[in-house]
């Protein structure tokens, strides 16, 4: 993507910082939502969860996993739910997957504080603002923005977004959240207004779309055999990271049933392909 308006120009726009600065991301709504129904109590977490667990399993539903991720954290504090909803590998995962050692190693830590540790210094008691500022603070700046760079500088190409200027930020964090989320599906609401006048509708309403590889068909076909080879190697297995059974389980899952696990998969197989260009 940087490679093609290189061609063309030396400076680029994007629009980083938009879902951040206006709740763009359904996991918003949802936690919004979440918060609603804890307020409330309108579900019963000790019915609920296992209920999800069970239609998760049995369907393998990658839609009833989630469901069943949102009813397990609904008893969890509000920063520890959104994590634990977000996260490709929740604690509970993660003990699983991890090999004794690496189970020994990281007694007693828990990575979600990396994340829930921001809401609190977001200095304010909408729930929304504090997912807002903990994203912008943790996955725009370490993921997104990095990403970014690393790949326009390697073609020398400008990158800059708008929504990112400090003085814009600071105006759009005095916004009330119930106007960047209106109703169930009313992600970006105060943005879409201002914009009504100069996008047409066809951009405003159109489904998000985000730039992700098409990595689930990659891991049930051309992507199969490679993980496989990487993931169940000896070499990687020698490393004392994680549990064989556990990554293979994980694999097979992907391939053999309609449960997701391509993120947690691809997630393993660069953390490997990391260390052996670095590493060894």
């Amino acid at each position: 993507m940087s490679e093609l308006p290189r061609q063309h120009v030396t400076v680029a726009l994007t629009g980083d910082g938009g879902d951040e600065n206006f709740a763009g991301y359904g996991r918003y709504s949802v936690q919004k939502f979440a918060h609603l129904y804890g307020k409330l109590r309108l579900l019963n977490t000790a019915v609920a969860v296992p209920v999800t667990r069970a239609l998760s399993r049995t369907m393998q539903s990658t839609f009833f996993e989630r469901a069943h991720r949102f009813a397990a954290t609904l008893s969890h504090d509000y920063p520890h739910r959104y994590v634990n909803y977000v996260c490709y590998f929740t604690n509970e995962a993660k003990q699983n997957l991890y090999d004794a050692a690496m189970q020994q190693r990281f007694a007693g830590e828990d990575s979600y504080n990396v994340v829930a540790s921001q809401f609190a210094l977001a200095r304010t008691a909408d729930k929304v603002d504090q997912m807002l500022y903990a994203d912008i603070k943790t996955i725009l700046v370490d993921d997104f923005l990095t990403k970014w760079d690393i790949a326009s500088m390697a073609v020398s190409l400008e990158v800059r977004s708008p929504f990112l200027d400090h003085e814009f930020m600071e105006l759009v964090a005095k916004i009330p959240s119930n106007l960047k989320i209106k109703g169930s599906n009313g992600r970006k609401y105060i943005l879409k207004k201002a914009l009504a006048d100069l996008l047409p509708p066809d951009i405003l309403n159109r489904s998000k779309r985000g730039f992700q590889a098409p990595i689930d068909p990659w891991f049930k076909g051309e992507l199969n055999a490679y993980a496989r080879h990487i993931l169940l190697s000896p070499k990687t297995q020698s490393r004392g990271l994680f549990n064989p059974v556990s990554v293979q389980g994980l694999v097979n899952t992907h391939e053999n049933t309609r449960l997701n696990e391509s993120t947690r998969l691809w997630a393993l197989l660069t953390l490997e392909l990391w260390f052996r260009e670095f590493f060894d």
